[in-house]
């Protein structure tokens, strides 16, 4: 397929399971008001140098807690050397989500500060790349490190692994809202293999009982969408 028919196909899909919404913009990402004033628990996987959603969320709510995610040199050096209004009501752990807990190789295009780091590598070339070790846990371990038994908001941009998130979700009984995520075609696979994952994944949360949001339609190979709770 090429870019057009990528495009097209995840047009297609987001257009089959996804509906507008009216929520308010934090950033980059849209929530509806009331729920963010009445929660008080946001998990928050994958930063890199950017806490603005975090920030903002935290503004409209005192009460709001955030466990923040993301072991990669720019996320950690983002949190040791700068400050923010709302930094008091967050924690940061140097940690990457996976869905075992193990310690795995975090890759990165050589010679880029501020690129993302990935647990996949298949969009790089062997010269391209380069790696660090870091620790991974699954949802519920992150969980059990903050001492959470569930979490009303989850952010993830985790580079491709969206799929396994999506399936532990699925499996476990978090408590959660809403789940606003990226999602990167081409990380772990081909692009087209991405779409048919990505609409088995929207299958699945849609007879499940889940809403399924736009957040922002992307002029690229990626998605950006927000998945609403039954119990919401």
């Amino acid at each position: 397929m090429n870019k057009e028919q990528i495009l097209s196909e995840l047009r297609r899909i987001e257009q089959t399971y996804c509906v507008g919404h009216g929520f308010k913009q934090y950033r980059n990402y849209y929530l509806p008001h009331d729920v963010v004033k009445n929660s008080t628990r946001l998990l928050s996987f994958g930063v890199n140098n950017d806490t603005k959603f975090e920030n903002l969320v935290c503004e409209d709510n005192d009460a709001m807690q955030v466990k923040l995610f993301d072991p990669s040199p720019v996320a950690i050096d983002h949190w040791k050397s700068h400050d923010w209004s709302r930094k008091k009501q967050m924690q940061f752990f140097p940690i990457a989500y996976a869905k075992e807990d193990a310690i795995k190789k975090f890759y990165v295009r050589k010679g880029v500060w501020g690129a993302s780091y990935s647990l996949h590598s298949n969009h790089l070339e062997d010269h391209e790349r380069e790696d660090i070790s870091v620790e991974c846990l699954s949802l519920k371990s992150c969980m059990n490190k903050v001492n959470w038994d569930h979490v009303d908001i989850i952010k993830t941009d985790i580079e491709g692994v969206w799929e396994d998130f999506s399936n532990e979700l699925l499996t476990n009984n978090t408590g959660v809202k809403y789940w606003i995520t990226e999602i990167e075609l081409n990380l772990g696979n081909t692009r087209q293999e991405g779409l048919q994952k990505m609409e088995t994944m929207c299958k699945r949360f849609k007879d499940a009982g889940w809403k399924i949001y736009i957040n922002r339609v992307r002029k690229k190979a990626m998605s950006e969408l927000i998945f609403e709770s039954p119990q919401v």
